[in-house]
């Protein structure tokens, strides 16, 4: 059943929709952030306000991760009291053919784990078997970029814009989303994936994953925001992660001490999720 409908250029959601559902979480390192559903998707309907975003320019706009076609059951989602890491809990629904249940829910988990460091969204996702038999597993991530700015994403209309490109492949790991400005600036989005049985289209990356029982499999992809013709180096989840927190560590070590009689005051300040805010 398909959750969005089409009418005279208009989406809507259905009620029972799982993308009813309002909730978002946000990300964010220096001039790069992130709006995110509570599955950690990225969808262009309703307020239109989610995406990527890198010094003003929206380099991605759709992000959305299917199981075997379907979206998977939401368990929960949390962000880190600094921003700084977004995980997301998910299970597979019942996967059946026409006269049998072939997988039953929840014997896959999945956690989505994302943050930003330098201009890039940094995105880990394990996958769990819990079940007593191997299971064939066919996974899907479903991209597009429309390198509109920030006026236009609340609601300014422009007369002109730039070139948008079609799609393609920059080699067998990565999808190249690119726009010429106005302003005769080329923005790239370069999406690059490090996963066994992986296949690209422009646009799309298609994983199968081949999982024995208690057997776990682990799919990693970055979205970097590129301007000019120098692309952002390629560096993996566990190098960038680390440089994340010591950098997220090392500011607060700089944080300046405040202290006084209120043991509760004191503790209040010291809370680094205050210090943050």
């Amino acid at each position: 059943m398909n959750e969005v409908i089409e009418v005279d250029n208009q989406f809507y959601i259905l009620a029972g929709s799982s993308l009813s559902d309002d909730r978002t979480h946000v990300l964010k390192q220096g001039d790069t952030f992130g709006i995110f559903d509570h599955y950690g998707d990225i969808h262009p309907y309703k307020l239109g306000e989610q995406g990527i975003f890198h010094n003003g320019t929206r380099f991605l706009s759709t992000l959305e991760f299917k199981v075997e076609n379907r979206r998977p059951l939401f368990l929960s989602s949390s962000a880190e009291s600094s921003n700084e890491l977004f995980t997301v809990d998910l299970a597979n629904p019942d996967f059946h053919t026409d006269r049998e249940v072939f997988v039953p829910r929840g014997t896959i988990y999945m956690e989505r784990s994302k943050f930003f460091w330098q201009s890039c969204c940094y995105e880990h996702l394990h996958v769990a078997n819990f079940g007593l038999t191997p299971i064939e597993l066919r996974l899907a991530f479903h991209f597009n970029a429309d390198f509109v700015d920030i006026f236009e994403v609340r609601g300014s209309r422009r007369s002109r814009r730039g070139e948008r490109f079609q799609p393609r492949l920059e080699d067998d790991e990565t999808i190249l989303f690119s726009y010429l400005g106005l302003d005769d600036v080329t923005r790239q989005t370069r999406i690059s994936f490090q996963a066994n049985g992986l296949e690209l289209t422009p646009g799309t990356a298609r994983i199968t994953l081949y999982l024995q029982p208690r057997q776990s499999e682990a799919v990693n992809f970055t979205v970097r925001c590129d301007t000019g013709t120098t692309p952002a180096p390629f560096v993996s989840y566990s190098t960038a992660y680390s440089a994340a927190d010591a950098d997220f560590n090392g500011m607060l070590d700089r944080g300046c001490e405040i202290e006084s009689s209120n043991e509760l005051f004191n503790e209040w300040v010291f809370d680094p999720a205050r210090i943050c805010e």
